[in-house]
């Protein structure tokens, strides 16, 4: 599918959006990124939590039925350096409640640890903060309209799948690409029933308990990324995904059912074949992932400097693959190992 499943991150859940201001579209966003917070005690939703091409943090499409008789052995990886380890366990942000249990060596694992590492507390967000980033990073200039970005055809497009999610177009009309990009992916994986209230990072942020909580990247970090990409680059995201969004929940099953299997060979091999050679999917991999994944590695040494056991939460393609984070700690010559039952 290319570009969009290097590039779908999770934003909002079902919206509708009351003004037409970009001001009052921001602050409604934020009050839909905050939902779950009043009903969990804990912020499910992440602005900036890019999936880059791990679409393993968004969901994956196999149906209720399928996870419930499939066997689950998730990998996960354990670094041991002197004194400390460190269990890498790759990320589903956003999935159906069947997931649940895991593992009984996932358990383990993390009821011996100390530490819980993730890319960013969600529970910290604050909604002032992130409404003043979203006008920040997501507003467009005065003057431009999104729909005045696209050509005649992608903005009738744009118009039609925005209207069948059940979302007003003019709310979204003076917001740059890559926030609609965003509401479309998630507004997509919520129509087939998967919430980031059960992903994998939520799941153990809410039984951190007094372990202490330390975070790889931060929200402002993630949220400038995204606003790295030029318009051009945006627009050009935004068709794609709007070409080829048809075929997430066909093309997705494989994928989910590689990951819940622990099958590291099909996952990486799936993953491979969605960078293809354009310049545009080469950005994409540079800046969030290649650069994300050598700055995770290198906090995570940090973390093999410390005595005792952190167990970090990441998504899942950060660990697969060459010039990932197991990559690049096996290459730094540490002892990298599969735990299984």
């Amino acid at each position: 599918m290319g570009t969009p499943i290097l590039f779908i991150f999770s934003l909002l859940d079902q919206v509708t959006f009351p003004s037409e201001s970009a001001v009052a579209a921001a602050n409604f966003i934020c009050e839909m990124v905050l939902y779950e917070r009043r009903r969990y005690g804990v912020c499910m939703k992440r602005i900036g939590q890019w999936l880059a091409f791990l679409l393993f943090a968004l969901c994956f499409t196999l149906s209720a039925a399928a996870q419930a008789v499939q066997v689950k052995h998730i990998l996960l990886w354990r670094v041991d350096s002197g004194d400390s380890i460190v269990y890498l366990l790759g990320s589903v942000h956003v999935a159906k409640p069947d997931l649940y249990p895991l593992n009984g060596y996932i358990e383990s694992a993390f009821s011996g640890s100390t530490r819980l590492v993730v890319e960013v507390d969600v529970r910290n967000i604050e909604q002032v903060s992130l409404q003043k980033k979203i006008l920040t990073f997501g507003v467009l200039p005065q003057g431009r309209t999104l729909r005045g970005e696209l050509d005649a055809r992608d903005a009738k497009r744009l118009e039609e799948k925005l209207s069948a999610l059940g979302v007003p177009v003019d709310s979204f009309d003076r917001f740059r690409p890559w926030v609609v990009y965003s509401v479309l992916a998630e507004l997509d994986f919520s129509r087939l029933g998967y919430e980031a209230a059960n992903g994998v990072d939520v799941h153990f942020l809410g039984r951190a308990g007094d372990r202490e909580v330390v975070e790889l990247e931060s929200a402002d970090l993630q949220l400038e990324l995204m606003a790295g990409f030029s318009d051009q680059e945006q627009r050009e995201l935004l068709v794609e995904y709007l070409d080829e969004s048809g075929k997430l929940e066909e093309e997705w099953g494989s994928l989910f059912d590689a990951w819940l299997s622990g099958d590291d060979g099909r996952v990486g091999e799936i993953l491979a074949t969605e960078i293809h050679d354009t310049q545009l999917d080469r950005r994409v991999e540079e800046i969030l992932l290649k650069k994300r994944d050598a700055a995770m590695a290198e906090k995570i040494e940090g973390l093999l400097k410390r005595p005792g056991a952190s167990f970090v939460v990441v998504g899942a393609a950060h660990l697969f693959g060459k010039g990932s984070v197991v990559d690049i700690l096996k290459q730094g010559g540490y002892a990298v190992t599969i735990v299984k039952e």
